[in-house]
């Protein structure tokens, strides 16, 4: 998985994006959702890689909107962890509390997240026309803040040593490459939940679970 966060200032920065109000609604706990007393800051879009970016047919890295993420906070103000939703079968779910093995203040510093799970769980945080690495391979990657451009290279480093690997949009067709990289992304993907599997630390409620935490096969957990 691979989060970007970009900063503003620069020719590539992306116009700000509006939040949906269910998403909205989800994240301001309101009495209708079993947060029982957690409290969740700005979400934040968490995006699929552009095809385009690692073929150099776009500067822009971001895709598709996959999730959103904001931080989560106690009741006294203490940073917790971070919730997410997901988009299933038409309806926003929110999920549960999730410990990441990065700083969950990141997010709220960042306009938005952009992972790529092929990547061996990278991930990378996005402000405006800036990006740095903040967990796996992203870290190795692009250690420090550098601008979207300077880092395209880097960032897609996965696709350009074994252009086969990459599932985007402008991967090549091959039926037989298809297949492998199917397979390869499924042992990622599957590898990467298992060792980084959310820690449910919302107190019990006789209430049901309001959404299970957002994770492969649909996307790696943030």
């Amino acid at each position: 998985m691979v989060a970007i966060v970009l900063s503003s200032g620069g020719a590539a920065a992306a116009a700000p994006v509006d939040v949906p109000p269910e998403v909205a609604n989800l994240f301001a706990c309101p009495a209708t959702a079993p947060c029982n007393g957690i409290v969740l800051g700005e979400p934040k879009p968490v995006y699929d890689l552009n095809g385009g970016y690692s073929t150099d047919k776009s500067a822009d890295p971001r895709g598709s909107i996959s999730q959103w993420i904001a931080v989560a906070y106690d009741p006294a103000g203490t940073v917790i962890g971070t919730d997410s939703a997901v988009l299933r079968n038409g309806t926003w779910v929110l999920g549960d509390v999730y410990h990441p093995p990065y700083d969950p203040t990141v997010i709220t510093r960042a306009d938005g997240l952009l992972q790529v799970p092929v990547d061996g769980a990278a991930l990378y945080a996005l402000n405006g026309d800036t990006i740095s690495g903040i967990y796996g391979q992203a870290t190795r990657r692009v250690p420090s803040p550098t601008t979207v451009e300077s880092a395209q290279a880097s960032v897609t480093a996965w696709a350009r040593q074994a252009p086969w690997r990459n599932p985007l949009p402008d991967a090549p067709t091959n039926p037989i490459l298809v297949g492998v990289v199917g397979l390869g992304g499924a042992a990622i993907l599957a590898a990467f939940v298992f060792f980084t599997r959310p820690q449910r630390r919302r107190p019990a409620s006789p209430e049901p679970e309001h959404g299970a935490r957002p994770g492969p096969p649909e996307r790696g957990a943030l």
